[in-house]
Order: C-alpha cells, then sequence, then structure tokens
C-alpha cells in the first residue's frame, strides 16, 4: 500500500514485486482478502502481540482516528506510531450512529485491548479527541491507561 499509495487491489497489484502479472496479483489479493478463515478480530490482538513484544523502543505511542467511507462506512483504528510510520494495530468498523456502543466505552474497550497485549509497556498520547468526545469523558476513559 505504501508504495501504490493506495489501497485498491488493482493498484497494489501493478507495484507488487514478484513474476505474475498485475491481474493475477489482483486475484490473489482479492481471495485472500474474502477468505472466511481470515479473521480481523482474532487478527488483530495478535498482531498488536506481536509488534509489543519485541519492542524496545521508548514510549508507545498510539493514534486514535475514525475515518469516513463517504456516508456508508467508519472505521475507528488505533495505530502504532513508530519512526514516521503508522502500523493500523485493532479497529472495529461500522456504519454510521451504528458503532457498538457509545463511542467513550468503545475507544476504551480498544485501548484496553492493546494495553494488555503490551507487557506492561507505558503508553503516551496527547489526548487529542478531535471531537470524538469531550476532554472530561476522554479523560475518564483514558485514566489509568494513558500516563
Amino acid at each position: 500500500m505504501a508504495l501504490a499509495r493506495h489501497c485498491h487491489s488493482g493498484k497494489l497489484a501493478a507495484v507488487a514485486p514478484g513474476d505474475t502479472t498485475p491481474a493475477a496479483t489482483k486475484r490473489r489479493l482479492e481471495r485472500t482478502l474474502a477468505n472466511d478463515r481470515l479473521d480481523p478480530e482474532t487478527a488483530g490482538p495478535r498482531l498488536a502481540r506481536a509488534v509489543l513484544a519485541g519492542w524496545a523502543g521508548g514510549p508507545i505511542v498510539l493514534i486514535l482516528d475514525e475515518t469516513l467511507n463517504r456516508n456508508d462506512l467508519r472505521c475507528l483504528k488505533l495505530t502504532l506510531a513508530y519512526r514516521k510510520r503508522a502500523l493500523p494495530i485493532r479497529s472495529v468498523c461500522y456504519a454510521p450512529g451504528g458503532q457498538p456502543g457509545p463511542m467513550p466505552a468503545l475507544i476504551g474497550r480498544l485501548l484496553r485491548e492493546v494495553a494488555g497485549q503490551s507487557g506492561g509497556k507505558p503508553f503516551h498520547g496527547d489526548q487529542g479527541t478531535n471531537g470524538l468526545f469531550d476532554r472530561p469523558v476522554a479523560e475518564e476513559v483514558l485514566h489509568g491507561i494513558i500516563d
């Protein structure tokens, strides 16, 4: 995705390494993503655990972001910031207004899930919630998770 600067399978296939044609690579990517055995709810915590287990750097810096796809879909994600890179490690997607519970509780759940995979390493954040919820609620949700 970084090379393609896009997330569409055709654009990814055009820059993917390998000896196959872009059309074959595109089909392989689409089959992989359509595989019912690929479960994001299981993969997310495993990815977080694998990345954070080997974390030798300083504090963990997380980015909280809600991305909109027109009026069809929203994705709330926690992203690990490291050396000018961003690696999404936990996310939840939902229809507008259809998030699984109140936003503060959902954010708290995501943070607790990632904190449980961090091996006790400290989190740091600026607590800039960008309108997801107001500051008193943010402080309540983040208390004890982010120092």
